[in-house]
């Protein structure tokens, strides 16, 4: 049989079993050193270690040595990633920019502001524009795969060589809470580079703003954070930290108390973590209550947005331009009737001009 055919028939069990378990079917990589043969005869093998390495490297940057772990049809499956984890808003806030005014429809602008993906919102689409067929043919074509089907020896190399060189991007909860949790996938005790987009329904609990739901997902991201505080092999982790709800995305710069907090982190996380939040990097006083928090950790403030997602109007995907009143830390005016701190309201109507001929 074909590698090429062994290699599609793993790769569709590993996308559509729904009951895999990847340490049941992993190969004992201990027992693996011992019986993998040299391949003396072989010229990738009679090559130095260096030279080969350098190779999977080349092939790795060709596959993206930024891969997506997807939660897809019951199992997990790989994307290439094509978003820049730290990165600021600019590139979107510049399209919202674009239509040169304060309040405005945009559906695709407004669900790329939404995206449960995050800052990944590109890599959203683009997965979404994959058919199953287009799905199902890039899982066979994986460069990752067919390296490490060839033979026992290439299998170990690639696999310390993937580890070093490849970062792993997980952009929800569901995903992140499965593969350390519910269903631990064997490469999270190797994995050396993890980058996170994660939208959490923060709200001030003290005044009884949490729902249960919410509650819930909390209690969940910090099942989250201690597993990954338990990865003894981890040398960086990316978190991009937002709300699911624009409308408290100040809250994520205030130290809350209780279920609320995800500043969670043992010493361990916290020695590697970077977390890239909605703030001013010109402010930092604004912040200071989240840099105070022990164990220390990296932060990046990427910037505060300028515009904002609407929920629950009448007009679909609306979307409008902050006041500077609305960045946290900025002066407050009073307010007067027919404003709010986060924009001008639109004017009314004045009676009988509809159907005014």
């Amino acid at each position: 049989m074909k590698i090429r055919d062994i290699h599609t028939k793993l790769a569709t069990r590993l996308r559509l079993s729904k009951r895999f378990d990847e340490s049941s079917c992993a190969p004992g990589l201990g027992r693996m050193v011992l019986s993998a043969e040299q391949q003396r005869s072989s010229r990738l093998m009679s090559l130095p270690l260096e030279i080969r390495t350098a190779i999977y490297e080349e092939v790795w940057a060709d596959a993206g040595c930024v891969q997506h772990i997807l939660l897809r049809d019951g199992g997990y499956t790989s994307m290439k990633c094509i978003t820049t984890h730290a990165t600021s808003d600019d590139d979107l806030m510049q399209q919202c920019y674009n239509h040169g005014r304060d309040h405005f429809e945009d559906p695709v602008i407004w669900r790329r502001l939404m995206s449960t993906w995050g800052n990944h919102w590109a890599c959203e689409e683009l997965a979404q524009s994959q058919t199953g067929e287009n799905r199902s043919k890039g899982a066979s074509r994986s460069q990752f795969l067919t390296l490490m089907l060839v033979c026992k020896r290439m299998y170990i190399e690639c696999r310390a060589s993937i580890y070093s060189n490849v970062t792993f991007v997980v952009h929800d909860i569901k995903t992140l809470h499965s593969i350390t949790n519910r269903r631990r996938l064997s490469l999270m005790d190797e994995v050396r580079y993890l980058n996170i987009a994660a939208r959490l329904p923060i709200r001030r609990v003290s005044k009884a703003k949490m729902s249960p739901e919410g509650c819930a997902t909390m209690i969940v991201w910090r099942e989250c954070c201690r597993a990954l505080g338990e990865l003894k092999h981890l040398k960086a982790v990316d978190l991009w930290l937002d709300t699911c709800e624009p409308s408290w995305r100040a809250v994520v710069c205030e130290l809350q108390d209780g279920i609320v907090n995800p500043y969670v982190f043992n010493d361990r996380l916290a020695s590697v973590l970077t977390v890239d939040l909605p703030m001013n990097p010109e402010k930092p006083e604004v912040w200071q209550s989240i840099a105070a928090i022990e164990p220390r950790f990296q932060i990046r403030a990427r910037g505060w947005p300028l515009f904002r997602a609407l929920e629950g109007t009448t007009t679909p995907f609306s979307i409008i331009k902050l006041w500077p009143s609305a960045e946290p830390g900025a002066p407050q005016p009073p307010l007067v009737f027919g404003t709010t701190r986060c924009g001008p309201r639109r004017p009314r109507r004045r009676a009988g001009i509809l159907g005014a001929g």
